[in-house]
């Protein structure tokens, strides 16, 4: 149900979104003034919100909240750069009464975010900046290709000894090494099928 479009209904109130973000859709609930006032899903964008936001409640401050999940930060990126002012909180931090824990629905849960929202019971997790999350990123990313390395250098030093090729007093020395690639250069491996 959609609320009236009155443009002097909501003039200078706050309006509190709460999203529940999913890949397909998101299911949003609103509330004016700590009162539900309408409940819908959308497309998965900001601009789609905006957009709603911009014909119902024109002109209003615009408050949301989602769940830290598996979109990371970009959809938090996303509202702020929409103009609405966004935050991103702990699930496990949102109070809910006993019938939304029995009855957990999608919708149900965007209208806790908005309840909750309005009445200021979100504490929201720190939003690191777009240049902090590319920083971390390429450092992961990093560490993860130094593991996978070692573990392929692992696995290679493996297959030499299970077939028995070993040089007499070398121990398989590190790979990027003179003597490594000498190593495994020199060293054939035959194939065995079954």
């Amino acid at each position: 149900m959609s609320p009236q479009r009155n443009e002097n209904l909501f003039k200078g109130q706050k309006i509190f979104i709460g999203i529940d973000v999913h890949a397909a859709q998101w299911h949003v609930a609103i509330y004016v003034a700590k009162s539900f006032v309408e409940q819908f899903t959308q497309p998965p964008t900001a601009k789609a919100l905006r957009a709603h936001l911009d014909k119902c409640y024109p002109g209003e401050l615009y408050y949301s909240a989602y769940e830290a999940g598996f979109t990371g930060f970009s959809k938090h990126y996303e509202l702020v750069e929409a103009g609405i002012t966004n935050i991103v909180f702990n699930p496990a931090d949102i109070c809910d009464k006993g019938k939304e824990r029995v009855r957990k629905t999608d919708s149900v849960d965007a209208k806790k975010i908005a309840r909750n929202l309005s009445k200021e019971e979100l504490d929201p997790i720190y939003v690191p900046t777009k240049d902090h999350m590319g920083d971390r990123s390429i450092t992961r990313y990093q560490y993860g290709l130094t593991k996978k390395r070692c573990r392929v250098k692992h696995q290679i030093k493996a297959q030499l000894k299970f077939w028995g090729i070993q040089k007499p007093g070398v121990n398989f020395p590190d790979a990027n090494t003179v003597l490594g690639r000498v190593l495994i250069k020199d060293c054939t491996i035959r194939q065995v099928y079954c």
